[in-house]
């Protein structure tokens, strides 16, 4: 599988050390286009940068660890996704994208929490693509965003794919 750029982990052979470009502040930031043949496992706290392309074989999570990927940045596995009941997956979007932040091409096995941090806002009923895999497999036991008063309702269709749609927080807000 490949991204809208056309690029697959076939295309690189690029160390595990190299993956680990700049560590600030506890945070690692994985840049650039950037892939490995190898599985990849999320410790501590990890982001995708902004037009960053990250490409694994298999990833996974460490216990407690966060893997954020900034709007405009992209997660490719190449086999599979392994979430954990402790893992944090951060999504920062522009509302109703349809770009996948996240593209795996078997299953995505989902768990723990997705946040979903809005660059731009959003309104109610708007669609944001998330991923797209073979097979999602489970669920995140929360889902949550940074706009007060929306929630988040996630939605799998198509080849399948990970969306969510934005609501009101309370049906009190729906006679507003």
């Amino acid at each position: 599988v490949s991204n809208s750029l056309g690029i697959s982990a076939d295309d690189y052979t690029i160390s595990e050390q190299q993956m680990r470009v700049i560590t600030n502040a506890g945070w690692t930031h994985l840049q650039s286009q950037i892939a490995s043949t190898n599985a990849y496992v999320v410790t501590n706290n990890q982001i995708i940068d902004t037009n960053g392309v990250f490409v694994v074989e298999d990833l996974s999570y460490a216990s407690n660890s966060t893997l954020t990927i900034d709007s405009g940045g992209q997660l490719i596995v190449s086999s599979n996704y392994y979430s954990t009941n402790t893992g944090t997956l951060i999504i920062g979007a522009n509302s109703g994208a349809t770009n996948e932040p996240v593209v795996v091409t078997n299953t995505m096995y989902l768990g723990g929490t997705l946040e979903v941090d809005f660059v731009n806002g959003t309104s109610f009923g708007t669609i944001t693509t998330i991923a797209t895999a073979s097979n999602f497999d489970g669920n995140f036991a929360v889902v949550t965003n940074n706009i007060p008063g929306v929630r988040l309702r996630p939605i799998i269709v198509g080849d399948p794919v990970y969306r969510v749609i934005s609501a009101p927080s309370s049906y009190a807000q729906m006679a507003l």
